[in-house]
């Protein structure tokens, strides 16, 4: 008797044994599976923006006609294009190092754009030709007047709808290089040459990390502006 009660005991054991062992598989099955189904959103969120923000911050320290007042309109501009568009950190200071060197005071080279048809200038930091801009700026209230342009904050805020507008519009196209198409576009006119500078200032490498973050944002519908 007292045999018998020991080998139902140790059979209960074996049973508790592998029962606790199948459920500790189905767990680590459905762990990976949580976090397979999570990759988009931990792409989006890949980028470090207080890092970034602070590098940014750091860039525009070196320009020696800048006020710690601009500056700090710049930094607050730029993170909120990042949280309320997701344009990213990066590629908004290479458009705007690119178009001004942060220089919000002045009026470009007169310009056709071919949407156009005239010749115009673009203005403040952000280049942005308000003629071809300015319904889609006033829509999603970021600016009323041209003249708003030339305000640090305000331009590079009108800078995030238009980036992402573009973003969103080049990505549903399916091209592989959504960066290039966004650039080329950004001033009113298909220009390589916009492409071609923020190549010799970042690198290749960077242009393929923004192109599948780009692609990511698109697939999540992140940032959504109003045309």
């Amino acid at each position: 008797m007292f045999k018998k009660t020991i080998f139902i005991y140790c059979i209960l054991g074996v049973a508790i044994l592998i029962i606790v062992g199948l459920i500790s598989v189905i767990f680590n099955i459905n762990t990976q599976l949580n976090e397979k189904e999570k990759v988009p959103e931990e792409i989006i969120i890949s980028e470090n923006p207080h890092y970034e923000l602070e590098l940014v911050k750091a860039d525009l320290k070196t320009y020696g006609y800048l006020s710690d007042h601009v500056i700090k309109d710049y930094v607050k501009a730029i993170e909120e294009c990042y949280e309320e568009y997701k344009v990213p950190i990066g590629l908004m200071h290479a458009v705007i190092t690119i178009e001004s060197d942060y220089r919000f005071w002045i009026e470009h080279d007169l310009v056709t754009p071919k949407e156009l048809g005239y010749s115009v200038r673009a203005v403040g930091a952000s280049a942005i030709i308000w003629e071809l801009w300015k319904d889609t700026l006033i829509t999603n209230k970021v600016a009323d007047l041209r003249t708003d342009l030339f305000l640090p904050y305000v331009a590079i805020k009108s800078s995030g709808v238009i980036l992402r507008y573009l973003i969103r519009d080049e990505a549903g196209k399916g091209y592989d290089n959504i960066v290039n198409r966004v650039l080329i576009r950004y001033y009113g006119a298909y220009l390589q040459s916009r492409y071609d500078k923020t190549i010799k200032i970042t690198s290749e490498l960077w242009v393929k990390r923004m192109n599948a973050y780009l692609k990511q944002l698109n697939t999540l519908k992140k940032g959504k502006i109003r045309k």
